[in-house]
């Protein structure tokens, strides 16, 4: 559909942003870079599109082009919560993960509903510090607000299963995985590794 509204539009931003998210989540990432450039072109005003071009120079390993992308954003609206998610991000990959830490939990508590992303980055770092039942806790609350949300529920079902020493959240489990597998009945791997 998107691709129909390009032809019939070629200038269309949106569209150009729809198929920018269509190829970054397939992982064709030339494709996405290209087409959030369009978009960004169209609509330098958007700033949801720089900050998903920030994100993917973050994943090229660009660190210092996305900051540079983040500081325009947040220059322009200051609690913006994919901007201020990323830069937790960029502090994360330059080495400084309790900077990280503070800034998603000061965004996590001033935001509503509270930013997945966000959520997700705040679980895995104190899934590193083996902080799991906090870790958890983060997804519960955030899954108050999306509780359909695959990327949560597969996140807390990978939390609780990695935590054989803490037998509540074993106990969890299988309940993520259920209602992950329930949210999204056509995805394989799924019900994969519920078989696992």
């Amino acid at each position: 559909e998107t691709l129909n509204v390009l032809r019939m539009d070629p200038r269309n931003a949106r569209a150009h942003a729809l198929s920018a998210q269509v190829a970054e989540g397939l992982g064709d990432y030339p494709h996405a870079w290209a087409a959030w450039q369009q978009a960004a072109e169209l609509d330098p005003a958007d700033l949801d599109v720089q900050v998903a071009m920030a994100r993917l120079h973050l994943l090229g390993g660009d660190a210092d082009a996305a900051a540079q992308g983040i500081a325009r954003v947040l220059a322009k609206r200051p609690a913006h919560p994919g901007a201020r998610t990323l830069e937790a991000a960029i502090a994360l990959r330059r080495g400084q993960p309790d900077v990280a830490l503070a800034e998603l939990r000061d965004l996590v508590a001033h935001t509503r509903p509270p930013p997945v992303d966000a959520s997700l980055l705040i679980a895995s770092l104190l899934a590193q510090r083996s902080e799991h039942a906090a870790a958890v806790g983060v997804l519960d609350e955030a899954l108050v607000a999306a509780p359909d949300n695959i990327a949560l529920l597969v996140a807390a079902f990978q939390l609780c299963e990695a935590a054989p020493q803490e037998p509540s959240l074993t106990a969890r489990a299988l309940d993520f995985h259920r209602r992950a597998a329930l949210a999204a009945p056509q995805d394989p791997s799924l019900w994969r590794a519920w078989a696992d």
